[in-house]
């Protein structure tokens, strides 16, 4: 017996409207005006050259009342122009916004400095009260100027510095570290077009290698003042490093009353000095002499540094 499949009947064809047959025919024929296209264009500004693109930036950012809001228009300006910022001249109110400023920035953008103004000032010792052993006022101004050294390394294409020393400078470690600050200056910077700064001209007395650089400007022209009278005394120089009761060690009668380093108010009569006592007269008396011979120990500093 053969088995045959079974015939499949035919089912009737779906009739389709002669409107949607019309339809089809004429939306194959259609096509879209020219004009209804949208068509993403060329801003004008993205036709010229990219290195006259940058002196537009240039001549809208690099002007006092710039407007930069100019950066927010699209990514690629901004990824363009935003290199022009650093070539404004830029205002740091301490060497912390300074550090600050070169960390965040890259190696490439700090070339592009060249116009700084920095306000020096003091520097926070409230490490000192943290109990660590062997950490002295002395080497914090040290590690101070340390880092401003290391960071006015970065800013290689520098043309003009106005610097602006520490409002009240009556610490002789943070006029040592001043001055010795100065004097890197020229030693990194030979090139430096133009140096102001804001203090007496008597600094060249004491930074004789400013007088390298091609111009030194000082806002200050008298040869003294009441406060760099304040500033030269030699009262706070030595008792950063002080580790006995000063109280004790200080009233001691045999200190020369001239050295400044006595308050003769607060002399009494005390016993025999014991060895310790003695030893640290001897390195006091010591320190002393060499306040005295560097002329208020303005560079006590500076001969500590591995660079000079």
């Amino acid at each position: 017996m053969t088995l045959r499949p079974r015939a499949v009947p035919d089912l009737p064809k779906a009739k389709v409207p002669a409107e949607s047959t019309n339809l089809a025919a004429s939306s194959s024929s259609w096509s879209c005006p020219a004009e209804a296209i949208p068509i993403l264009a060329t801003p004008p500004i993205f036709r010229i050259p990219a290195e006259l693109r940058l002196d537009f930036y240039a001549l809208a950012l690099l002007v006092d009342d710039s407007d930069l809001r100019l950066l927010q228009t699209c990514k690629q300006i901004n990824m363009e122009a935003r290199p022009i910022l650093y070539q404004r001249p830029l205002t740091l109110t301490s060497q912390a916004q300074f550090f600050e400023l070169v960390q965040r920035s890259d190696p490439v953008d700090l070339l592009r400095i060249h116009d700084v103004t920095l306000h020096l000032t003091d520097i926070s010792l409230s490490s000192l009260l943290d109990g660590f052993a062997g950490i002295t006022a002395w080497a914090l101004y040290q590690q101070e100027l340390e880092r401003l050294d290391r960071a006015f390394r970065t800013i290689s294409g520098l043309r003009r510095l106005v610097l602006r020393p520490p409002a009240v400078n009556h610490s002789q470690l943070l006029r040592g570290m001043y001055l010795s600050f100065l004097g890197l200056i020229p030693q990194h910077h030979p090139s430096l077009q133009n140096l102001v700064i804001e203090d007496n001209k008597d600094l060249l007395n004491k930074v004789p290698s400013l007088r390298d650089l091609p111009n030194v400007h000082f806002t200050i022209t008298t040869d003294s003042t009441p406060d760099r009278k304040q500033t030269c005394s030699r009262s706070p120089t030595v008792k950063v490093e002080v580790e006995e009761n000063e109280e004790d060690l200080l009233a001691d009668p045999t200190l020369p009353e001239d050295s400044g380093l006595v308050d003769r108010k607060a002399k009494t009569k005390k016993p025999a000095k014991s060895p310790k006592q003695a030893r640290w007269y001897a390195s006091l008396r010591h320190k002393y002499d060499q306040v005295s011979q560097d002329d208020g120990g303005e560079e006590m500093i500076e001969r500590t540094l591995p660079y000079h």
